[in-house]
């Protein structure tokens, strides 16, 4: 039971990572992001994980639980590399740094679906996956609701106290490190 808390809880942080930086981002901006927003987003978080783990658990019932086992895997590695890589090509590109804009009024819930929308596509592929090697759904579909709304609430916080020295730091690796250190953990257990 602890083993499968510890896997589905760095699973959904590691999915809902992106949301901590564009939370960041909106801190950055001296934007807001409002509770109904914020827990629109969260919700689209939770129901896409709870939709593709399903749907990977229902592609793990028609191959045998070891093949099933270890292609969630290499897709649960795969993906992180993919972010690693996006990461690296962005550290790569110039970037102008700018001076804050004052504070903005929050977030319609309009654009907090579309951001929702748009968080929770990244999410699709890695919870197939994490469906596909047999991870608890219901646990892992709340874990990732909860962290989603702390990832955005957090990242709008310290988005708004970091210098602007600080606008640079980007978490996308993480993200990506910890799919990669996920799958390989699957694959060997």
């Amino acid at each position: 039971m602890i083993e499968t808390l510890l896997t589905a809880t760095v699973l959904s942080l590691s999915t809902n990572l992106d949301n901590l930086a564009v939370g960041v981002a909106y801190g950055f901006k001296r934007l807001t992001i409002g509770w109904l927003a914020n827990g629109a987003i969260a919700s689209l978080s939770g129901i896409s994980t709870l939709c593709s783990m399903s749907l990977g658990n229902e592609i793990a019932a028609l191959i045998s639980p070891q093949w099933a086992q270890s292609f969630g895997s290499v897709l649960l590695i795969l993906i992180g590399a993919v972010v690693l890589g996006q990461f690296w090509r962005s550290r790569h590109s110039p970037t102008q740094p700018t001076d804050p804009p004052p504070v903005q009024n929050g977030m319609s819930l309009r654009d907090a679906i579309v951001l929702g929308f748009a968080l929770t596509l990244s999410n699709i592929g890695t919870g197939i996956s994490a469906g596909m090697t047999h991870l608890d759904v219901a646990m892992t579909s709340s874990l990732s609701l909860v962290s989603s709304l702390v990832m955005i609430g957090g990242g709008v916080w310290l988005g708004r106290l970091l210098t602007r020295q600080w606008q640079r730091c980007r978490l996308d690796w993480l993200a990506g490190l910890g799919l990669v250190l996920l799958g390989l953990y699957e694959s060997l257990a």
